[in-house]
């Protein structure tokens, strides 16, 4: 994993976290984390309502390269993730 995601939104579903297992989620991150060891997510803004939560990050540390954000929103069902929509890499101009 050498770069980011490219842009456009992914889904992860309670369909896909079943057939992979929540594990998949983590082993994402962690080799995002081996390639880009200072790498850290900064949270920079939470919105919750009801079961559904939406989360803008920052991500520091990612050398050469404009700071990457993203837009997660999850649903929670039974106090698990059901569902998470992700837009990585969104620009923001300073």
């Amino acid at each position: 994993m050498g770069s980011l995601a490219p842009r456009g939104t992914r889904k992860v579903d309670s369909d896909h976290l079943a057939a992979h297992g929540p594990e998949s989620v983590t082993r994402a991150w962690q080799q995002f984390h081996e390639t880009v060891p200072d790498a850290q997510v900064i949270v920079e803004d939470m919105v919750v309502e009801g079961n559904t939560a939406a989360v803008r990050t920052s991500v520091r540390g990612v050398p050469g390269q404009q700071q990457p954000t993203m837009l997660e929103i999850f649903r929670v069902r039974d106090g698990r993730i059901a569902e998470l929509w992700a837009l990585p890499s969104l620009r923001r101009d300073s």
